[in-house]
């Protein structure tokens, strides 16, 4: 940052008195203070430059820098090391700013790089599901650059957005952007595959219970805009739920899901409920069964082991 004493090869252009001591300052911007003996110097920008100063869009450029003599460096207003590089994404014409600064003073340097003209560049014109079977809509999404105008199914829209559709048929999709310079078109075709939904399982736990006992239900429903349980409503967002069964009998469960083509499936679960006295008779008897089972087991096996 400073040197002992004054060089002989700057000229003086300005001095200041103060008492016996006298500060002065060079035709460079160096200051030489008396008081410490040193000679303060500004920053110096030795070097800043870009790979290159006019691209493609959407071409990487590289930034290099090197800086002497300062206590802070800025590229575009944040804070870099003194020697560094970075690279970057050109989307449009872009100014770089590199400045140093010190207490003596400030260096600053600016490189500008230019995007050759070119038609407009569509960065993403996509949709999902690609293939619909009618449990949700479509979404088209889609961003352009440089363009001046865009268009989707020649009604214009922002050079960047999103929009979702309830597709029933065979559809195709085509993006046209123009400007000064030319004019890209891209299409996209969705396909519709029309079918009922897919009721995976349907079940309850226990399927039969005391009178007033609790049942869980759950089911799997695939490919399904709506889900409607009778006698509860729509469950669309769920995929269990608990009952308690305060009557005696059989209690039928009716689950149906529906498509946005119009489309449904169903399943019926039915649940017994019995008297606590019934279930406890059952209960016995399959306790009883259970242990007859494992003893003819065990003698069979112990009649085997004879024979061996």
């Amino acid at each position: 940052m400073g040197k002992s004493c004054p060089s002989n090869d700057k000229s003086i252009v300005n001095s200041t008195q103060g008492g016996r001591e006298m500060r002065i300052t060079f035709e460079d911007g160096s200051i030489f203070d008396p008081e410490s003996g040193l000679i303060h110097e500004p920053p110096r920008i030795l070097q800043f430059e870009v790979s290159s100063d006019e691209v493609e869009p959407l071409s990487k450029v590289v930034v290099r820098w090197r800086v002497r003599n300062a206590e802070s460096v800025y590229l575009n207003n944040r804070t870099v090391q003194p020697r560094g590089c970075q690279t970057f994404n050109i989307v449009s014409n872009v100014a770089f700013r590199l400045l140093a600064k010190n207490a003596v003073g400030t260096a600053q340097e600016e490189r500008v790089v230019k995007v050759k003209p070119t038609p407009p560049i569509v960065r993403r014109f996509a949709g999902e599901p690609q293939a619909l079977s009618g449990d949700r809509p479509f979404r088209l999404s889609w961003d352009v650059l440089n363009a001046r105008e865009v268009f989707l199914n020649d009604a214009p829209v922002s050079s960047s957005g999103f929009i979702k559709l309830w597709l029933h048929s065979l559809t195709t999709f085509e993006l046209v952007a123009r400007n000064e310079h030319g004019e890209t078109a891209q299409t996209l075709q969705v396909k519709v595959f029309p079918r009922k939904p897919s009721i995976r399982c349907f079940n309850a736990d226990p399927s039969v219970c005391v009178v007033g006992e609790t049942v869980e239900l759950w089911w799997g429903v695939r490919g399904a805009y709506q889900v409607h349980l009778d006698g509860v409503g729509d469950v669309t967002n769920r995929k269990r739920l608990c009952v308690r069964l305060r009557s005696e009998g059989e209690h039928r469960f009716r689950l149906v899901a529906r498509n946005y083509f119009g489309m449904e499936s169903e399943a019926t679960l039915v649940v017994s409920a019995v008297p606590s006295s019934f279930l406890i008779k059952a209960r016995r008897f399959l306790e009883k069964a259970r242990r007859f089972l494992e003893s003819l087991l065990w003698r069979k096996g112990r009649r085997h082991r004879r024979a061996d």
